[in-house]
């Protein structure tokens, strides 16, 4: 017989692996996610947790896409279809 305490320890490392799966997905798809202009001034794209990590040369578009925080948000759940969380994203 499982425990309930083994049944949610399986259920966490599966979304955990859910979630990593739909992460990769996002970095390897970022075009389609944000857009040209955006992807081509990337320099990297990262996960920690349940935030993004977005860096860029460019300061310009960097303060630009400090007031699109939400935005990018939006468009990451759409492109997963709502199944990843995202808390925050961050730009450097």
């Amino acid at each position: 017989m499982i425990s309930i305490k083994d049944l949610v320890g399986q259920w966490v490392n599966q979304n955990m692996i859910y979630a990593q799966v739909y992460q990769k997905s996002v970095i390897d798809s970022w075009e389609e996610v944000v857009g040209k202009t955006i992807a081509e001034q990337t320099q990297k794209v990262y996960f920690h947790q349940n935030d993004i990590h977005i860096c860029l040369d460019n300061a310009t578009l960097k303060d630009f896409l400090q007031f699109q925080k939400e935005d990018i948000i939006l468009k990451i759940k759409e492109f997963t279809k709502d199944i990843l969380i995202i808390d925050h994203v961050h730009i450097h």
